[in-house]
């Protein structure tokens, strides 16, 4: 099912709004790392963060910058865009000769850098969504400027987890210190088992679709969902799921979740990326729960998403903005409740507990041991504005 549809009530955090910015041209960031940026706005905003982008700019050099229509959010912008800056620079040292050359930490060191770089410009643009309240559900030049970046951000970081894969290495872990080795072996061990499709299989060649029986493998797909699977794995209720996922057997040689493209075909006949969404399909109903208090023996699972869905195109008119990350994040979790047998057999009852939990899916959890993951919990671990119900 679509990840999001029309929300009930929606429950939003407190910020104060941007100041304008100033000149068309505007010097470098001479000192500005992921670190002191997510501190500032974890503490002060996104309003302080603007401004100390403004401190902090070189005098003697100056580059152009995006000027927006809502000059509100104009700080916001430039502090992003200079985040991005730095992630392009980043990626092109990775893509270069010298980068083979260095060893395993310095290659994570590199990579961490550029990670957190894209998690804190991506979390700035989430918060101003939540500071947005109803204002952010709608289209206007201010959430056109706000997902133009969103866009942007993904595909530097389907670029990062590129890198990644080619180099054997690990994504960013947000919300773990860098001194926890223990944490940090074990979203190692959870990256690579997502890579080798160990659990979770990803597949590039959509199912047949009309007169096409035998499609073509879609370029790029992959990675894709290993950026979805990245920015899940950057929060722990992301990680407790997908973990969970692909440490689950499904028989031989079978993996617990299958993922594949929808055919270009099918989503352009129902519609577009945002229409089309993202689908889980159990593979054994049987296996489901036929009573609250009866769990099911549980099912393997099937999700199609479609090749090169933007963040921008995840929620419709009136929705809470959904990345592409978030509305797979959905269809994981439907797959979880597969897997343990705890999916409820009433298509809107199965939704409800999907989106923000309901009695009779926490007793089911309860039963099985399994902890409850919403897209509400997913959601706010994030700092997106929430969904506030299914209907």
């Amino acid at each position: 099912m679509r990840a999001q549809t029309r929300p009930v009530s929606v429950e939003e955090t407190r910020a104060g709004r941007q100041r304008p910015g100033a000149a068309a041209a505007r010097p470098p960031v001479r000192d500005l790392s992921p670190a002191s940026v997510r501190n500032l706005q974890r503490t002060a905003g996104n309003e302080a963060v603007g401004l100390m982008v403004q401190r902090l700019r070189d005098p003697g050099a100056t580059v152009q910058r995006t000027m927006t229509a809502d000059p509100e959010i104009q700080p916001i912008v430039d502090a992003v865009e200079e985040m991005l800056g730095t992630a392009r620079s980043l990626i092109a040292t990775a893509q270069g000769l010298g980068f083979r050359l260095r060893g395993r930490e310095g290659q994570q060191k590199h990579c961490d850098h550029l990670g957190t770089s894209l998690d804190t410009a991506e979390h700035m643009v989430y918060r101003q969504f939540r500071a947005d309240g109803p204002a952010g559900r709608t289209a206007n030049p201010r959430t056109g400027a706000l997902k133009a970046l969103l866009d942007e951000i993904q595909q530097r970081h389907i670029e990062y987890v590129g890198i990644l894969r080619r180099f054997n290495l690990r994504p960013v872990g947000a919300d773990i210190d860098p001194q926890d080795t223990a944490g940090l072996a074990q979203l190692s061990n959870t990256w690579s088992r997502v890579v080798g499709g160990q659990g979770i299989r990803t597949s590039s060649t959509p199912r047949p679709f009309g007169e096409d029986r035998t499609p073509q493998r879609l370029p790029g797909f992959e990675n894709q969902m290993l950026s979805h699977h990245a920015r899940l794995l950057s929060r722990q209720h992301g990680r407790n799921l997908v973990g969970g996922l692909n440490s689950g057997v499904a028989g031989a040689g079978a993996a617990m979740v299958g993922v594949v493209p929808f055919h270009p075909e099918q989503v352009e006949f129902m519609g577009g990326n945002s229409v089309v969404g993202a689908e889980a399909a159990v593979d054994t109903p049987e296996g489901l729960a036929s009573a609250p208090n009866a769990p099911g023996r549980g099912s393997s699972s099937v999700v199609a998403v479609p090749h090169g869905m933007r963040d921008s195109e995840g929620a419709h008119e009136g929705e809470a903005v959904s990345p592409a990350f978030l509305v797979y994040g959905h269809e994981l979790i439907h797959a979880q409740h597969n897997m343990h047998g705890i999916n409820i057999r009433n298509v809107g009852d199965e939704e409800a507990a999907t989106v923000t939990g309901n009695e009779t899916s926490t007793a089911l959890h309860r039963q099985r041991g399994v902890p409850v993951t919403t897209e509400e919990m997913l959601r706010e671990e994030h700092g997106l504005p929430l969904r506030g119900g299914y209907t």
